[in-house]
C-alpha cells in the first residue's frame, strides 16, 4: 500500500463515523494532490479490504464507503521493537499526552505497519500516522509551527 493510501486511511479512520461519503475532490484538496492520485489510493484501500463501497450515493453525488477498522490487541513485533528503541523520542515530541494514552495512540498509528523491517521506513510511517491523528498535536518549537517564522529562521 502506498504512503498516500496509508495517510488517507488514517485520516478516514479518525472521522466520527465508519460509514461516510467520500468526495475525491475534497480529499485531493485536503492532501494537496490530484483527484487521480486519490482515486488510485482509494482503489488500493478497496483492494486491501480496508474500504468497502456500499453502492450508495450521498445526495446523488459522492459514493458512501465503510471504513474497516481491524481490531488488534497490543503492538506488532516491529512496532514494539521501535517503541523500545525510540519511545523516549515519541514521549518528547508528544509530551502533552500521558504515557498510557500515547502508547494507545502509537498502537493506533502502527496497527497496519506489520512486516515493515526497515527501521527508518517504519519510523517515518509511524510519525506520519501519529501526525494524522487529530487528538495529537506535536510539541514543536514555535518557529516550526508557523510557516512565516520558519522562512525567517
Amino acid at each position: 500500500m502506498s504512503e498516500r493510501a496509508y495517510k488517507i486511511l488514517t485520516w478516514l479512520q479518525n472521522q466520527n463515523s465508519t460509514e461516510l461519503p467520500i468526495r475525491q475532490a475534497t480529499l485531493a484538496e485536503e492532501f494537496q494532490c490530484s483527484r487521480r492520485t486519490i482515486g488510485r489510493a482509494l482503489k488500493q484501500l478497496k483492494e486491501a479490504g480496508l474500504l468497502v463501497d456500499l453502492n450508495q450515493r450521498h445526495q446523488n453525488r459522492c459514493k458512501i464507503y465503510r471504513v474497516e477498522v481491524p481490531q488488534k490487541e497490543g503492538l506488532t513485533p516491529e512496532a514494539q521493537r521501535q517503541w523500545d528503541f525510540f519511545g523516549h523520542i515519541f514521549k518528547a515530541v508528544f509530551k502533552q499526552v500521558d504515557e498510557e494514552k500515547l502508547k494507545a495512540y502509537y498502537a493506533k498509528a502502527t496497527w497496519n505497519l506489520e512486516g515493515i523491517t526497515d527501521i527508518h521506513q517504519l519510523y517515518r510511517k509511524t510519525f506520519d500516522g501519529m501526525y494524522a491523528l487529530p487528538e495529537l498535536e506535536p510539541h514543536l518549537p514555535l518557529w516550526k509551527r508557523e510557516p512565516q517564522l520558519r522562512e525567517k529562521a
